[in-house]
């Protein structure tokens, strides 16, 4: 699907006719539905990439201990098993670094340094939470820049996206359930309809984000103050990651660092803004 993985585009799902694949949206609703009645459908070879690149992103989480029994208690509060995936803003994030350009084995390398980052800052910080978070990014960010597998480059895709995994989760529910209804609609019935309307989802997350924010305007509609100070504290960690101890990077930046969500500030969004640190 992306670059190293897979290419993600959105395709429609294709039914069989005899020996010739036709795309949905080229059938009338009364040839698909009768198609699919038959049971001459399947998945497009995109759709079914798109599959593969879940399955795989998952696999992913679960191996870092960011899914699983224990992380995803969610599971039995959602109608089935895609839908608490979009939930998840680590599967989101994932499908983004990959259509960005990471491979499997450097998205699974980031998640595993932001997961020491989580451990580290908890020691550290024990009582304080949004200094231990500002912490947290801070360090993620340093540690991956510094990592000879990642670099400046790729950690800064990865822990942007990190934010935007958690901002289109409404967005990529919502267009699962329409996808969902859709595919009802014509007649598809149980998993058929769940993976096909799973796949689009999964294709369209990367125009989720393309889309989502238009001028400073939307950005302050969309951003959370807590994606503010991430994306700001993200950015001084990777531009102090020249120095050799990370403590004392941390200790440098300070001034600039946003130490708790209360901090930010209307000219925070427009410094992040116009700065591009969430793009």
């Amino acid at each position: 699907m992306i670059k190293t993985m897979f290419k993600v585009s959105v395709v429609a799902l294709t039914i069989t006719v005899g020996a010739t694949a036709i795309p949905v949206n080229a059938m009338s609703n009364d040839e698909v539905l009768e198609s699919i009645e038959l049971g001459n459908f399947e998945l497009s070879e995109e759709q079914r990439e798109a599959l593969n690149l879940a399955d795989e992103i998952e696999q992913l989480l679960i191996d870092n201990e960011l899914m699983g029994e224990k992380k995803n208690e969610l599971r039995a509060a959602v109608n089935d098993s895609n839908t608490a995936k979009l939930r998840s803003g680590n599967f989101i994030e994932g499908i983004l670094d990959s259509d960005e350009g990471l491979s499997a084995s450097e998205i699974s390398r980031v998640y595993k340094i932001g997961v020491d980052a989580t451990n580290t800052a908890e020691e550290y910080y024990k009582s304080d939470s949004q200094l231990r978070d500002a912490y947290r990014h801070f360090i993620w960010n340093f540690n991956a820049a510094n990592d000879k597998k990642l670099g400046k480059s790729k950690t800064r895709t990865a822990t942007i996206n990190h934010e935007w995994g958690l901002l289109l989760i409404d967005d990529a529910v919502d267009y699962y359930n329409n996808s969902f209804k859709k595919y009802v609609r014509l007649g598809m019935i149980g998993s058929d309809a769940m993976n096909a309307a799973f796949s689009d989802t999964i294709n369209e997350l990367p125009k989720m984000k393309k889309n989502k924010i238009k001028s400073l305007s939307s950005f302050k509609d969309t951003a959370t103050k807590g994606n503010i100070m991430d994306w700001n504290n993200n950015y001084y960690g990777i531009y102090y990651s020249y120095m050799s101890d990370v403590d004392q990077a941390f200790k440098q930046a300070k001034p600039f660092l946003i130490l708790a969500e209360s901090k930010v500030s209307s000219s925070d969004y427009k410094k992040v803004y116009e700065g591009g640190f969430w793009k």
